[in-house]
């Protein structure tokens, strides 16, 4: 699948739920970073409304499950997938679920925690035993923190209550919802309860509307202000040239980008900045899994080289073993002489028809024109590499005559 087309279908799933990330406080600030949603969304099969006794939204799809939600009559609910008789769905504005405080850190924004591991459990009770978890956040996504189990306790030793994404799914008995009416559009509704969740959580959800709420022109309105077009846009400027830096960078951090393209978000954009938002999101996250898997190749290919060099150092000491020579010698082999351009002689030794090192005497000891044509050991330093030979280089200090039956 081209980037593109992966682009195109991944933008097209999160359409649907682009009012969902902007859910959180009075402010219209989302539950989770905006990013953290868009990164898991795809695409709802159909939405759903609760039935008029309202729904009970259970974190397995089970009636002895644990209670996630008792949602309001009329809430639109986003379905992905049905099992035995139970709907697996996301609601606006997320869920209230535990996370263990270890994994929390403080965000530098007020009210705002930030994940420090990977696939964090969002749990429906403040306990591991027997509270299976609805979904997973992590490292980076920053959460709304509602309230902590033991405030007395240090918080990396408590369970703290945040806001899930409105990604989060949980499941609801399909026998508890109905059906929305027919001209009604399952997406916008689930937008709209969404925007109504970020302006005060625990209200009642807005009934089912089919009408979409109006914006003045010129004007991207948010719930808590409004920002103005040249506003919204200068924003997005801003987080496109972060993310070309850091696209262009060898080592890219795209915290402070994502963090840019959130406060668009939280500027309530117009649906044509939303899409511009959520490709660019998009580009980041598939660039950043191309870096793994960049990094992962370079590991596999260094362990590769490393086992490489590790079998042939084995195999060339298992050869040497079979010399019962072997050790006693910096060299060994046969003696030859070549000439050298610009005059002069270079002595080599050669052994299994392989030229394998040069020989010199710096002390003068040994006139090593004598040894031509003899098998001979060597001991000495071993003193670099002869340039013109690319050959290793031995300063003989003994000379050892093994066999001289090859003498010319």
């Amino acid at each position: 699948m081209t980037l593109e087309v992966r682009f195109q279908r991944t933008s097209a799933a999160l359409l649907g739920l682009c009012f969902a990330v902007c859910t959180g406080n009075a402010l219209a600030a989302p539950a989770v970073e905006p990013t953290a949603a868009i990164a898991t969304a795809q695409e709802a099969i159909r939405y759903v409304q609760a039935a008029p006794k309202g729904a009970k939204v259970r974190n397995v799809p089970d009636p002895a499950g644990l209670l996630v939600a008792d949602v309001p009559s009329g809430t639109p609910l986003a379905v992905y997938e049905e099992k035995t008789g139970y709907l697996h769905v996301a609601a606006p504005g997320g869920y209230r679920v535990w996370v263990y405080g270890s994994l929390l850190a403080e965000s530098g924004r007020p009210g705002w925690l930030e994940l420090t591991g990977n696939q964090v459990n969002m749990r429906p009770e403040p306990r591991t035993q027997n509270s299976f978890p609805i979904g997973q956040l992590h490292k980076g996504d920053r959460v709304r923190l509602i309230r902590r189990a033991d405030a007395s306790l240090p918080m990396a030793e408590d369970w703290c209550e945040v806001w899930s994404p409105s990604t989060a799914r949980a499941w609801v008995a399909k026998s508890e919802t109905a059906a929305l009416p027919a001209d009604a559009d399952g997406a916008a509704l689930f937008g709209m309860a969404a925007t109504a969740a970020a302006q005060g959580r625990g209200t009642t959800q807005p009934v089912i509307d089919t009408q979409a709420p109006s914006t003045t022109a010129g004007q991207a309105t948010g719930a808590g202000g409004s920002a103005t077009k040249t506003e919204l846009y200068a924003q997005l400027a801003t987080a496109q040239g972060l993310m070309r830096e850091a696209i262009a960078s060898d080592s890219p951090d795209f915290k402070a980008v994502r963090a840019a393209y959130a406060e668009v978000y939280l500027m309530n954009p117009d649906a044509n900045t939303r899409r511009i938002v959520e490709r660019d999101l998009d580009q980041i996250k598939l660039h950043e899994e191309l870096l793994a898997e960049r990094a992962k190749l370079d590991e596999q290919r260094k362990a590769l080289d490393a086992e490489r060099d590790r079998q042939e150092q084995i195999r060339r000491e298992a050869e040497l073993r079979k010399d019962p020579l072997w050790g006693r010698f910096e060299s060994r082999g046969w003696l030859t002489a070549e000439p050298v351009k610009g005059g002069g002689t270079r002595y080599v030794v050669t052994y299994a028809g392989d030229r394998k090192q040069v020989i010199e005497c710096s002390s003068g000891r040994y006139d090593l024109a004598l040894f031509v044509g003899y098998e001979i050991g060597v001991e000495g330093l071993l003193s670099g590499r002869n340039a013109q030979a690319e050959l290793p280089t031995v300063d003989a200090r003994s000379i050892e005559v093994i066999s001289g039956r090859f003498r010319r």
